[in-house]
């Protein structure tokens, strides 16, 4: 390295680039001349709804959903199985014997929690 010299930071450069061009450069922007009035959207809109409502597609029919009526009645009859011997018991013993009506309500609470859950929230059907 003794006799060898750096060069300068200077003497390094990029090589001039040229890029060559595919598609001319546009022209001036020209405006197409109009031969149809602007279009009125809420016009469109309107008679677009007016033929879907000719057509029917907004008529929905009113069908029983035997589904949710079962469902219902499960949760119904559920509940007064399981809830009414429970609140029986927490009456008839509840100011004489605390431990029976706690665990009454508890059973109650929990199961009513439950079963709202798995009925109306958790759709595994």
């Amino acid at each position: 390295m003794s006799g060898e010299e750096t060069p300068s930071p200077e003497g390094f450069r990029f090589k001039p680039t040229e890029f060559e061009r595919l598609n001319a450069a546009p022209g001036p922007a020209e405006h197409p001349p109009e031969t149809e009035p602007a279009a009125d959207v809420h016009a469109i809109l309107r008679q677009n709804a007016e033929h879907d409502q000719r057509a029917g597609w907004y008529h929905v029919p009113v069908t029983r959903d035997r589904k949710a009526r079962r469902r219902l009645t499960e949760y119904v009859v559920a509940l007064l199985v399981v809830d009414l011997p429970l609140a029986w018991i927490a009456w008839s013993c509840g100011p004489t014997d605390p431990l029976p009506f706690a665990v009454a309500l508890a059973g109650m609470g929990l199961f009513t929690g439950r079963l709202t859950w798995e009925t109306w929230f958790l759709r595994t059907d």
